[in-house]
């Protein structure tokens, strides 16, 4: 998209930063509910792997500037939280920082990850799959945060699950993660709607129970990259039973 590396480096702070103003100008003049807020910066959080992919033209420089990004941003919050400005996005209000910066840790360690993989090391033909895996996390993540506090009554049971979350929250998360799903794919890659179709379904499923199990914020990284690794093979066996069918 844009003629050198360097030209998208600044594209893609000054998406950040403006995002990350224009959100917290908002909520300093409507004051609305923090889980809208932070969930808003989660999918600012979402969207910065779409545009890393697309935006550069080597793996290389996405991802040094998506490492320099987040060091800045862990200084910066040390900063920010002494004058108060971050401590509504805390879950945690007896950590409050410490919970921020583990997250941004979380966020090094799969964003770069999923880069490296499915960009720098398997090709770009493949970095669809770090697209993917992020954004059935980014909005996934969101319906069930928003879908479960506002609308959730029925708590999940079991010993795997999280005993905050509920039923309400897996199913709406499911569903988006469907969607979005289906939608990068068709988008995205060559696959079929066939196929595109029944990968959702799988990938949805699957990324709302490990949500729903993952505590402390853990899913950060345990569900991007648990969904890359199993997109691959369900794409290659549907592709191929549908091979089978048709031939």
């Amino acid at each position: 998209m844009f003629a050198t590396d360097l030209q998208a480096a600044a594209a893609f702070f000054s998406y950040l930063a403006g995002a990350a103003g224009l959100i917290a100008l908002i909520d300093w003049l409507t004051r609305i509910p923090k889980e809208w807020i932070r969930k808003t910066y989660h999918l600012m959080i979402t969207f910065a792997m779409l545009f890393l992919v697309l935006w550069f033209n080597g793996w290389y420089s996405a991802l040094l500037t998506l490492l320099a990004i987040l060091l800045l941003a862990f200084v910066l919050l040390r900063i920010a939280y002494r004058f108060g400005i971050l401590q509504r996005l805390s879950v945690d209000r007896q950590k409050g920082v410490n919970e921020v910066s583990r997250q941004i840790i979380y966020l090094a360690i799969s964003y770069s990850g999923l880069i490296i993989l499915f960009w720098g090391l398997l090709g770009p033909e493949w970095k669809f799959l770090a697209i993917l895996a992020v954004m059935v996390w980014g909005f996934g993540d969101a319906a069930a945060a928003l879908v479960g506090r506002f609308l959730g009554r029925k708590k999940l049971k079991g010993p795997f699950f999280d005993p905050k979350k509920t039923v309400e929250g897996l199913l709406a998360n499911a569903a988006a993660s469907a969607l979005i799903s289906m939608f990068v794919l068709l988008v995205g890659s060559d696959v079929t709607l066939p196929v595109a179709l029944a990968s959702s379904v799988v990938l949805g499923a699957v990324g709302a129970v490990i949500e729903a199990a993952s505590r402390r914020g853990r899913d950060t990284i345990v569900l991007p990259w648990s969904l890359a690794a199993l997109a691959y093979p369900v794409l290659t066996l549907l592709r191929y039973v549908e091979g089978r069918w048709l031939g």
